[in-house]
């Protein structure tokens, strides 16, 4: 099942628990905008960090040293209610499709005020392609990839 098909109404009741893994963020400063709340954009690093934060940890810096290639090929977010600085956030990351050369993300965006978890604040979507880092066309999603997605699953 994929959250972002849901109705607004089930998207609104996800929680963190319904994601493979999260991540624990601090929102700042420069992250709101002229009226007072995070910026949209603002959204999108945090999903972003999120992601490679795993891959990070997961795999260490040589995906970013390989001649693999990771783009952003396709990005949503749906906005349920605002959140601002100074905030402590989660991001619940899940795997919605693992697919030959694509990585579809399902991301949730959660405050956390005084260590109790709120409302979903949004939900993300983000279609990460790999490439040939010489010529730009797809490649497979490499196997390190593969087995760290099947060990959090």
């Amino acid at each position: 099942m994929h959250y972002w098909e849901l109705a607004k109404e089930d998207q609104r009741a996800l929680r963190p628990e319904d994601f493979m893994l999260t991540r624990e963020f601090t929102t700042r400063w420069r992250d709101n905008d002229a009226w007072g709340h995070l910026n949209n954009a603002a959204y999108y690093e945090y999903f972003d960090n999120a992601i490679n934060d795993w891959f990070l940890e997961q795999l260490g810096p040589t995906l970013s040293h390989d001649a693999t290639l990771q783009f952003v090929a396709e990005s949503a977010c749906r906005y349920f209610r605002e959140t601002a600085y100074p905030r402590p956030l989660i991001v619940g990351v899940r795997v919605a499709r693992l697919g030959h050369s694509s990585i579809t993300f399902e991301l949730g965006l959660f405050d956390a005020p005084d260590g109790v978890v709120g409302d979903i604040c949004a939900l993300g979507r983000w279609v990460q392609v790999f490439v040939d880092g010489e010529t730009r066309t797809p490649v497979s999603v490499p196997g390190s990839v593969r087995a760290m997605i099947a060990a959090a699953s």
